[in-house]
């Protein structure tokens, strides 16, 4: 602030002193020093936050602060109860508002300026933005660490259930890598098929095959083929179990507009049958599958209903959907 006094102030003060002092050469070193303690207007940008960044379009305000509007109001009720907008006790100087401090720590965070910059643009001394910074970013890295208190960090975002990450598990690598797909052998088949005959009353039968729709966020220039028929945005999961409802073959990435069929011809699955179904099927046995696949020696799939079916034909079908919905 620029410190100002009127002109019968200045008036008066200085007839005071001149009545002190002895030679004019003393007038001139009190003059000197008042000019030197005298602060200097800081060049600042007025009312940044207000009259510019909170005007900004939700483009431009993602591209300058690299998050999007709704995320910033997100952050603003996160970090509200941490960040206090003025001094409890009543002392000292007020605080810059909570959108204030916020929009100054991400102008750091997203660009290349430094804080001299930044203190020009929000009007601000470059140790007020360095606390600024550094007390929103200590505050975030708490609460990311901070197991007790992940629940309330997560509650100023809708729509999470929780949060997801990677880790590397060391192995020992396998000397040779091979392709995984459904391949039972010996006496697994034998007691596979036993299982299922005792379940559903099938015979030979040592799997059962659909898909399912897994929910995505789909890419912007491919929206239309990931939109599948129950009305939402999908990946395909195609997967076969035994009697047992473990899965012993996994196939995933199809969009959701693609056909079960279309799935299965092309997944491992599908392309070794086309190859050597008895090394996928051995002893004459077979895959259960519902309408939506073709009807093959190697899967077997319903009776089509078309109004004259046999009661036999008709267990069947029952039965199929029983084990389809189980």
């Amino acid at each position: 602030m620029v410190c100002t006094m009127n002109n019968e102030k200045a008036t008066a003060i200085f007839t005071i002193v001149s009545e002190l002092i002895e030679s004019d050469e003393d007038i001139e070193i009190i003059i000197n020093i008042s000019d030197s303690k005298t602060k200097r207007k800081r060049l600042a940008i007025d009312n940044y936050v207000n009259n510019v960044a909170l005007m900004y379009n939700p483009d431009d305000f993602k591209s300058h602060f690299r998050l999007r509007r709704d995320t910033f109001e997100q952050l603003l009720e996160t970090l509200g109860p941490f960040l206090r907008a003025s001094n409890p006790m009543g002392i000292g100087r007020p605080t810059h508002t909570i959108e204030k401090q916020l929009l100054i720590t991400l102008s750091m965070l997203s660009s290349q300026n430094v804080f001299r910059c930044i203190a020009e643009q929000y009007n601000v001394s470059k140790s007020t933005a360095w606390l600024y910074v550094h007390k929103i970013c200590e505050i975030l890295i708490a609460e990311q660490y901070n197991v007790s208190k992940s629940t309330a960090w997560l509650q100023g975002f809708t729509n999470v259930i929780g949060a997801v990450d990677g880790s590397h598990i060391p192995i020992t690598p396998p000397k040779k890598q091979q392709k995984a797909y459904f391949k039972p052998t010996g006496i697994e088949v034998f007691k596979t098929m036993s299982e299922f005959q005792k379940r559903q009353g099938f015979t030979n039968v040592i799997g059962a095959v659909d898909g399912s729709h897994i929910p995505i966020t789909p890419p912007k220039k491919q929206q239309k083929a990931y939109f599948n028929r129950n009305k939402y945005h999908s990946i395909i999961l195609q997967a076969v179990c035994n009697a047992n409802y473990i899965f012993t073959d996994v196939f995933a990435g199809f969009p959701g507009s693609a056909h079960d069929a279309r799935v299965f011809r092309n997944s491992d699955l599908g392309k070794k049958l086309q190859e050597n179904p008895a090394a996928v099927c051995p002893h004459n046995s077979h895959i259960l599958a519902d309408s939506a696949y073709r009807n093959t020696n190697y899967v077997l799939t319903p009776f089509r209903d078309n109004g004259h079916l046999t009661h036999c034909k008709n267990n069947i079908i029952i039965n199929i959907q029983q084990l389809e919905y189980t």
